[in-house]
């Protein structure tokens, strides 16, 4: 069924080089079901964000202005999740995601999105299958990451690569004692994969980092957080700096409840170089990393501490030794939760991207933003009638000394199956409020 549209005008912003190279903004797109945004990509400076419209799958572009230029919806089965998005190097779009949880499936559009091909994969004993995490390396081919379910070992860490052409290449997975998951993955220059996720003990999680080889095996980088200085902990996003050196990013959960988001450097053979936390007394929990062509690392994430709604965007920026630039908060009375991903753009600025349920007519809404990424651009934006505050952040940045101890899981090729899917797609009219930030 076609979605209703409506927009709010924006305001061009003209910045340093005397042309126009796109506004700062906040919007809320959506229809009248449950919508959450989840990835973004960019090539030639236009915009793709991917998620979910109520129970399809969603891609959305727009220019750096923030004017969509095409909705598509796409219909896989019951229930079709879009976890992540990438464009390659001709501006074709590559998606990983699942079919309500039964398959991963990932996909290519054209620059349109148009479906070129979709594949799914799943595990053959049993129904619960994930992918969460994409990425291109350096032929264009996608390598994605999640897990997939046995019978005997529970959730699996996953990886597994296709052609351009939509070929299986392989797959690897990795088990230990109970559950195993893998998030957001990154790739290095020599297209070694690094796969952050959790493995699981006697029922508490402990964050993971597992590097594997172009051609799918697992290195000697294998590593998890030892137990005993926190209760639990999870990595959920990794990237690589232009030195090579890794930085792994989520949440560790210390003694008292509370939840810090935390930050880790080590080099490309897993040492710790070193480590950050940002601090409250609610729950402050990192979602995605990227890093800038000076080695600026940029963190986004959620928190329940600071702000005015129960949740808030969190979003920082460290230098390279760890120093901590600039923190903010972005949020509402609502609920607005950075379940996505953020992404830099070659113009400064930072999209970053979740949801609210404070706005629209859906129980909640595509929150996107494109904001400066020198931390500026604070103040109160009224979008439907619901103010945004995007404000600084008052966080305590703590520096732990966590240890990393060797992890040795079983891996091998997964036993799963994998075949063609047939996946509908139809052009789609969100509605649209957008505002722009000054």
């Amino acid at each position: 069924m076609p979605l209703l549209t409506a927009k709010c005008s924006i305001v061009s912003n003209t910045m340093g080089g005397g042309g126009s190279l796109g506004s700062y903004w906040i919007q809320v797109v959506g229809d009248t079901t449950n919508d959450v945004a989840r990835g973004v990509t960019l090539y030639n400076n236009e915009i793709y964000f991917c998620g979910t419209f109520g129970t399809n799958g969603g891609v959305l572009k727009t220019d750096l202005d923030g004017n969509i230029l095409w909705c598509k919806t796409y219909t896989a089965g019951t229930n079709y999740t879009i976890a992540a998005i990438e464009a390659d190097s001709s501006g074709n779009l590559y998606t990983a995601g699942y079919d309500g949880g039964v398959n991963w499936v990932v996909g290519k559009l054209d620059n349109n999105g148009s479906g070129i091909w979709h594949r799914y994969l799943g595990e053959t004993t049993n129904s619960t299958d994930r992918a969460f995490g994409i990425n291109l390396n350096s032929s264009d081919e996608p390598v994605l990451s999640g897990f997939v379910t046995n019978s005997s070992t529970g959730t699996d860490i996953a990886i597994a690569k296709w052609s351009t052409s939509g070929v299986l290449s392989y797959t690897q997975q990795a088990r230990d004692f109970d559950a195993e998951q893998a998030n957001r993955c990154a790739i290095n220059a020599s297209d070694y994969l690094l796969v952050p996720g959790y493995r699981s003990i006697s029922g508490y999680n402990y964050a993971s980092m597992i590097v594997f080889a172009p051609s799918g095996t697992a290195t000697a980088v294998k590593y998890s957080l030892s137990a005993g200085s926190f209760a639990q902990s999870q990595f959920n996003a990794a990237a690589v700096d232009s030195n090579g050196d890794y930085y792994w990013m989520g949440v560790v959960q210390v003694f008292d409840g509370t939840n810090d988001l935390y930050l880790l450097k080590t080099n490309s053979s897993g040492s710790i170089i070193w480590q950050r936390t940002l601090e409250d007394t609610g729950t402050e929990i990192g979602q995605s990393i990227t890093v800038d062509a000076s080695n600026n690392v940029y963190v986004a994430g959620y928190t329940t501490s600071q702000g005015q709604g129960s949740n808030e965007f969190v979003i920082a920026k460290f230098d390279s030794s760890g120093t901590l630039l600039w923190q903010n908060v972005l949020g509402s009375v609502g609920n607005d939760v950075n379940l996505g991903y953020l992404e830099l753009d070659d113009y400064d600025g930072l999209v970053v991207i979740g949801y609210t349920g404070a706005t629209g007519s859906g129980s909640n809404e595509w929150l996107l933003s494109r904001l400066p990424t020198d931390g500026t651009g604070q103040g109160t934006y009224s979008i439907d009638g619901v103010d945004y505050v995007y404000q600084t952040a008052t966080f305590t940045v703590g520096t732990p000394t966590h240890t990393l101890s060797p992890w040795s899981p079983t891996t091998n090729s997964a036993n799963v199956v994998e075949g063609s899917l047939s996946v509908i797609h139809a052009s789609a009219s969100p509605i649209q409020y957008i505002t722009a930030v000054t």
